[in-house]
């Protein structure tokens, strides 16, 4: 791993990568989330696409901007290794939203109140 000069996301990790950017970056080296599709199956849930998504992928003039939505929270590394990815695709502009930043102090909290309300996380389906 070259310190000096970084050239994978998992630089940010000392050596791990986080899936949520790893599938990003994949997504764009090979040109669309329908080109990853053996890979978004190993995940729970479901996966949607879009139909046209060949179109986001032709060569223009300006940046593009691609919006990346963490629903749940993200950690700061996992923006770290986003932020890292504007230099991996100078062409593009990764821009990071999230419903809460998650560190390890509000990830026990979290589950703390879990147990406080007598909450059955196996009940959840």
């Amino acid at each position: 791993m070259k310190l000096d000069k970084p050239e994978d996301i998992h630089y940010v990790f000392s050596g791990l990568a986080p899936l949520s950017v790893r599938l990003i970056e994949m997504m764009m080296n090979l040109g669309g989330f329908n080109r990853i599709k053996e890979q978004l199956k190993l995940l729970p849930g479901n996966t949607v696409s879009p139909d046209n998504e060949a179109d986001f992928f032709k060569e223009t003039q300006r940046k593009k901007r691609i919006l990346v939505y963490f629903i749940g929270g993200v950690t700061f590394a996992e923006i770290a290794a986003l932020r890292f990815l504007n230099t991996l695709f100078p062409d593009k502009k990764f821009i990071v939203a999230t419903t809460s930043i998650i560190n390890g102090n509000s990830c026990m909290q979290q589950m703390r109140t879990a147990k406080d309300n007598n909450l059955d996380l196996t009940q959840l389906k």
